[in-house]
């Protein structure tokens, strides 16, 4: 009967590791030298207290600035939702509220107040800023969680999916785009092995994406922001 109990609570801590197996525990295994490597520059959208902030980085994390945040504009939606650095001119476009509308905003590196540019219900179909998962005659994809690459009529898988997959909470690894070069792809997933776990943590913790990068010659992967709308350049 001793044993008994000691085996279903031992089943339990395992179960419950990985309902909330999380960056930390898988970090463990991954290649931590991968981001040392990267090369230019990252702009991204990172949520603090509930609202989307616009930041900027050397693509190796280093020199970390925030570039603007509409909090405190007395405007009901704090967010900044769409943005784009323009590198000819050093200066970033975005969609903020002002006046309870959506409206397009523009500020140079460096400034801390932006121009309002005009009320702009949707955004700009010129404006293709992020990082795309697809390159010539190559796709990342997610296949029930697991991260492949499609070309060339082959598919590659880069990491498998061990967890439980579900489309909404537990979508595994999905790919969200390549650097300026190739040579990597940055992917996001929740951190959790079950659909329970994700629910659990949305419910207790709120979420927030977690990006990820791997190398694609080597494989190695590596933890790499809590952000949204990755903007990469050379």
């Amino acid at each position: 009967m001793v044993l008994l109990k000691k085996a279903i609570i031992a089943l339990l801590l395992i179960f419950l590791i990985l309902i909330f197996a999380g960056n930390d525990i898988l970090n463990m295994s991954m290649g931590q030298d991968v981001v040392a490597s990267l090369e230019g520059r990252i702009f991204f959208l990172q949520r603090e207290q509930g609202v989307l902030n616009l930041y900027a980085a050397d693509a190796q994390l280093t020199n970390i600035k925030l570039v603007y945040s509409h909090r405190g504009q007395g405007e009901e939606n704090e967010n900044i939702i769409e943005y784009c650095y323009d590198k000819s001119r050093d200066e970033i476009s975005f969609m903020a509220m002002k006046g309870g509308n959506w409206g397009l905003f523009s500020i140079k590196i460096g400034e801390e107040s932006p121009r309002f540019i005009r009320e702009n219900e949707s955004w700009p179909k010129d404006f293709q800023a992020y990082v795309k998962p697809e390159l010539t005659g190559i796709k990342a994809i997610n296949k029930r969680g697991s991260l492949y690459l499609s070309g060339n009529g082959e598919e590659i898988e880069l990491k498998h999916y061990y967890g439980i997959y579900d489309s909404k909470f537990s979508s595994g690894y999905f790919p969200l785009g390549f650097s300026p070069d190739g040579k990597y792809l940055l992917y996001s997933w929740n951190g959790h092995l079950t659909p329970v776990g994700a629910v659990l943590e949305c419910l207790l913790q709120g979420t927030e994406d977690s990006v990820y990068i791997i190398d694609l010659e080597s494989c190695k992967s590596n933890y790499y922001i809590a952000g949204q709308k990755v903007q990469w350049i050379k």
